[in-house]
Formats: C-alpha cells, structure tokens, sequence
C-alpha cells in the first residue's frame, strides 16, 4: 500500500470512529451496565472484537503481504475471515446482552463496527481491483 493510500486509508477510519464512537460508547455502556460482571466482562470483548477486529486483520494482512507470494490470495480471504471475526464478537455482544437480535440499543453499540468492516471490505475489494489491472497490464504488454 502507497502511503498516500495509507493516509487515505487512516483518514477514513478516523472519520469512521468520529462520526460514530460517541454513540457506540453511550450505547456500550447501556448494555454492560447492571449486569453481572461476567456479562459485562463477555460483552466488552465482543463489543471490541467486533469493532477492532477486522480493522486489525487489515493491518496483518497489509503488513503480510510483502512476505507472501500470492497475496491477493490474502485480499480474498480476508473478506470472509473479517465477517465470520465481526458475526463472532457481535454474538458475545448480543449474547451477553441477552438479546436475541441486534434491534435495540446494543445494535447502535455495534454501528462503529459495522461502518469499520464494510470500509476494510471496501479497501481491500479495491487491492483486488488494483492488482487485477495490474497483471492484465504485464500480461498485455507481453503479447
């Protein structure tokens, strides 16, 4: 990745985190509070795998890429590990919370979580689109 398009990348998830963190936290602490601390224990680490989860995959993915031959392998993969990583904290969210869906305030918990996975999705969709053109570009100008 350029470092305009880490600058780009980091701008967004600034926005991201700005735009929704307040009403994430107030929301985060209508589900923790009064409930035993175990829930509140469970709760909080969904809450944070939801939410930082998939933004820290990114970054491995990002920083392992050098290291890895085909890594637009690594793009593809992300795309469904990111999801099943965001549906597993969100479950101990909800779980903890002891509601069945995500209509209610610990869904407005997960709004930051939401937005952050949909812009990595979005990011590296955008690699994969990037690498593309690239190699149909090497493999043009070959024949």
């Amino acid at each position: 990745m350029s470092r305009a398009a880490f600058l780009v990348y980091a701008g967004a998830v600034a926005l991201v985190v700005l735009l929704t963190g307040r009403m994430a936290i107030i929301s985060g602490m209508d589900v923790i509070e009064g409930r035993p601390l175990q829930a509140q224990a469970l709760a909080s680490a969904g809450l944070a795998i939801a939410t930082l989860g998939p933004l820290a995959l990114s970054a491995a993915i990002w920083l392992g890429q050098r290291r890895f031959k085909a890594g637009w392998l690594l793009h593809i993969l992300f795309i469904p590990c990111a999801i099943i990583l965001f549906n597993a904290g969100s479950s101990m969210l909800l779980g903890a919370a002891n509601v069945p869906d995500d209509d209610s305030a610990e869904g407005y918990a997960l709004g930051t979580g939401i937005l952050l996975l949909a812009l990595t999705i979005l990011i590296h969709v955008g690699a994969l689109v990037a690498r593309g053109i690239a190699a149909a570009d090497r493999w043009d100008s070959r024949s």
